[in-house]
């Protein structure tokens, strides 16, 4: 029996007991081949790259965003159309660049989109209910003392 190729556990570049993706390559080769072939492809691959986000960019913006978030595509598109450019916190009028996707960081699911402002108000508050209330008194109260 010959010894020759790779041996039971190990993959052809010598992972042992690699673990493998649904067409039976090791996943750990797949990412050093494709890292391997973006450097010997550099230039073409960047030059691609910068024309398909020339020839599109709100696509460009929606799949980085996408991929930041780890959803479909279609997950952000839907929740900037359902939007109608506005902030679903606020209701302030919004460019395309100003858009924040709000989504939970448990679960992943998109909530909304928001402004700036409220994105990072909305982070600020999130656990917080109580301690927004007892603010709310205060300045309830300091308003209607002076």
């Amino acid at each position: 029996m010959s010894t020759t190729g790779w041996k039971k556990g190990q993959c052809k570049r010598g992972h042992v007991d690699p673990v493998r993706n649904k067409y039976g390559a090791c996943i750990l080769c797949a990412k050093e081949y494709r890292k391997e072939n973006y450097q010997r492809n550099r230039e073409r691959q960047i030059r691609i790259a910068i024309e398909r986000a020339k020839s599109d960019p709100i696509a460009r913006r929606d799949q980085q965003r996408a991929h930041r978030l780890g959803v479909p595509v279609d997950h952000v598109r839907e929740a900037v159309r359902r939007c109608e450019g506005k902030c679903e916190a606020c209701g302030s009028p919004l460019e395309n660049s100003e858009m924040c996707i709000d989504h939970c960081h448990k679960t992943g699911r998109i909530r909304g989109v928001l402004c700036r402002f409220c994105n990072a108000l909305e982070g600020i508050l999130t656990n917080r209910a109580e301690r927004v209330e007892k603010v709310r008194a205060y300045l309830l109260e300091r308003e209607g003392g002076e």
